[in-house]
């Protein structure tokens, strides 16, 4: 009796969520468009400006996020050009292919593909977290196309100059995924134990709430976006994105490429990505600053200070 009490209770569980993600996935449609690249189909925003149209800003989001993570920021930089958001695959509404490299370098690739088929030649570029790193990667490879460079709590995974890195020590890395070396069986277990952790998220999420009674409404509506976007993410994806992040080199940046005027900002309370790495970045990226917002958090592109800051940096050249 108990059994089919707690499975009825899954299942309308699952019920309601796939009900509840279906209609928050229509409204993320909106505005939406879709571009195939490399055989990708990449989602993205596209906010043009007819009295602006050649000055074009590049926003990347981090990991679980998506374009709309942006749109407090975006509000007003698309009042003075082109904004184009995009979904990094796997995330958000892109495709979430089972055999795409999501290795930064490859990803990397991708978006500069995406942009090349927008017509795209010089740009500002903003990123967040892991789109810190991947804005990071662009603007070391193609500098002369990078106008102005804005990194938020950037990553820095596995950056690093010599033998020096920017992030924490990761020699032990290889015992957490040494080759991972999984057998089909252990593969689908691992992807259908992601799968179900996804799909009964909402328990966690309303357990989460409840324990916040203070969240506020912006940080509580990113909860639900993130776990709406990430809901259609098959487990197999999930766990080979988290391989191929794991598995990837080392990659030393050339600092001394990166020419674009570079605004670096961290919250003092960021908890996911130590402030340190902000001091590592500025030492080495000339004609930057780094910034410190007191109290801030990780997911700084909801702070009204972290969006002053970056509208003032990127239109300052427009007066």
């Amino acid at each position: 009796m108990v059994a089919r009490t707690l499975i009825f209770s899954a299942l309308v569980s699952l019920l309601i969520a796939f009900l509840n993600v279906q209609g928050i996935k229509s409204s993320l449609q909106t505005e939406l468009k879709y571009l195939e690249v490399n055989g990708i189909k990449v989602a993205y925003r596209d906010y043009k400006n007819p009295y602006a149209p050649d000055r074009v800003f590049v926003f990347l989001h981090g990991l679980g996020g998506s374009s709309v993570d942006w749109m407090l920021v975006v509000e007003n930089v698309r009042k003075f050009g082109r904004c184009i958001l995009i979904d990094v695959p796997p995330f958000g509404l892109s495709e979430k292919s089972r055999d795409f490299d999501y290795s930064d370098e490859n990803t990397m690739e991708l978006l500069l593909a995406f942009l090349d088929k927008l017509g795209i030649d010089r740009f500002n570029l903003i990123g967040h977290s892991m789109g810190g790193q991947l804005s990071l990667l662009i603007a070391s490879a193609v500098p002369e196309k990078v106008e102005k460079l804005v990194l938020i709590a950037p990553a820095a995974f596995k950056i690093g100059t010599g033998k020096e890195s920017s992030q924490i020590d990761y020699e032990h890395e290889e015992n957490l995924l040494n080759g991972v070396n999984l057998s089909r069986s252990g593969t689908r277990l691992l992807a259908t134990m992601l799968d179900g952790s996804l799909k009964f998220y909402p328990a966690f999420r309303f357990l989460y709430q409840g324990s916040k009674p203070r969240l506020e409404k912006v940080r509580e509506k990113h909860l639900e976006l993130t776990f709406v976007q990430n809901y259609f993410i098959p487990g197999e994806v999930w766990l080979k994105f988290t391989i191929d992040k794991i598995k990837q080199p080392p990659y030393h940046l050339d600092f001394s490429k990166i020419n674009a005027e570079t605004l670096i900002i961290f919250g003092t309370n960021d908890a996911i990505v130590s402030p340190k790495i902000g001091e590592f970045l500025s030492k080495r990226i000339k004609n930057s600053h780094l910034v410190l917002v007191d109290g801030g958090e990780h997911l700084l592109m909801f702070d009204q200070r972290c969006v002053a800051l970056i509208t003032e940096f990127l239109l300052s050249f427009s007066k």
